[in-house]
């Protein structure tokens, strides 16, 4: 039998706002987790003003999280819903800090994809692993061409741009989602934005996040215990 104390969870958020173990499964084999429709349409409305009036800064690396978007309500909000902050803390602990942040615009008519890449694996750690939360504040279309991605390559480190030739590859998703969706990837996972041939612009934004403790046991471990 396995105790609640031999796995203790920082309880900054409640535990069923946790992952479980199955979704930590999931993340472990896919290298990613998708959440439809996980932000409230108030705030995808909002984080598409902040980027319209060029509201949204980033923060030198290292910040801690919790000191990050003060003058942006849109994103701080985004990342104190209960279910953000579960997912967060079941990867990369209570107190993550700030890597980097891109807010990615695809203009109308884009008939050019964006090369396939892993993002700044230049580091040396081994074990550790940072998360990106990829953010739709508005639903993608299949012809907006959203982020496409391979299941599982984060098994295969490679360096940045060393897979920039490679536009198809078997078993690729591409993502084509409704309003508020976030997509939670390993920092090794293969990607790259469509092409995007509506006559609407794609936006998406990208927050990466890097762990300050062990990356064991950190999600809802209830379904472990016998």
């Amino acid at each position: 039998a396995i105790s609640r104390e031999q796995f203790p969870v920082n309880s900054a958020v409640a535990r069923s706002d946790l992952l479980t173990t199955r979704q930590m499964a999931q993340f472990v084999a896919r290298g990613f987790l998708r959440f439809d429709e996980l932000v409230p349409e108030a705030l995808n409305t909002a984080l598409m003003a902040a980027i319209a009036a060029d509201e949204v800064a980033g923060h030198p690396p290292g910040t801690p999280l919790a000191d990050c978007y003060e003058d942006c309500a849109p994103i701080r909000n985004l990342l104190q819903l209960p279910a953000v902050r579960g997912i967060i803390q079941s990867l990369v602990g209570a107190e993550p800090t700030f890597d980097h942040h891109a807010i990615h615009h695809c203009p109308p008519r884009q008939e050019r994809a964006q090369d396939t890449h892993a993002d700044s694996i230049i580091d040396t750690r081994r074990g550790a692993f940072d998360i990106q939360i990829m953010y739709y504040p508005h639903a993608v279309t299949r012809d907006m061409g959203g982020t496409r991605y391979i299941p599982g390559s984060h098994f295969r480190r490679i360096n940045e741009m060393a897979i920039a030739r490679y536009q198809n590859i078997l078993g690729q998703q591409h993502v084509v989602c409704p309003a508020g969706t976030v997509l939670v990837m390993h920092h090794g996972i293969w990607h790259g934005g469509g092409c995007n041939r509506s006559n609407e612009s794609r936006y998406m934004l990208k927050i990466r996040l890097n762990p300050t403790q062990r990356q064991t046991l950190l999600w809802n471990t209830d379904d472990l215990i016998a």
